[in-house]
């Protein structure tokens, strides 16, 4: 085998180590999200982590609903149904970040949704 050919097979083999670490988060709580719609917005999250953090590494989510009176206002597209707010909580490398994830019902069938990073309040 080629030094060309290690080189990619060394770097296939780091890249599905990274992304299988990072896609099984430990999830706790109650979300209205099936596993699909769950894994996807992980993925999100995950990516707003790693830009914030450089972390690759979701260890844990802790998911909660919102109450109707502290829902904060978010734009959602015209004609979209009655939305979901859900607070997940996410720990990664040593960071708590707190993330507002809204699900509603899409227009063609399925759910649509969105991942917001909240403010940690300062220690």
């Amino acid at each position: 085998m080629g030094v060309v050919a290690r080189f990619l097979v060394c770097v296939l083999i780091s890249v599905s180590a990274v992304a299988s670490a990072g896609d099984d988060p430990r999830f706790t709580g109650n979300t209205i999200a099936d596993a699909t719609l769950r894994r996807d917005a992980v993925r999100r999250i995950g990516m707003i982590v790693h830009a914030k953090f450089k972390c690759d590494a979701l260890d844990l989510i802790e998911a909660e609903g919102v109450s109707a009176e502290t829902q904060p206002h978010v734009w959602l597209p015209p004609g979209a149904g009655p939305a979901t707010y859900e607070r997940w909580m996410v720990t990664a490398c040593s960071h708590k970040q707190p993330f507002l994830v809204i699900f509603w019902p899409a227009k063609e069938g399925g759910m649509m949704f969105q991942v917001k990073a909240e403010k940690v309040a300062d220690s």
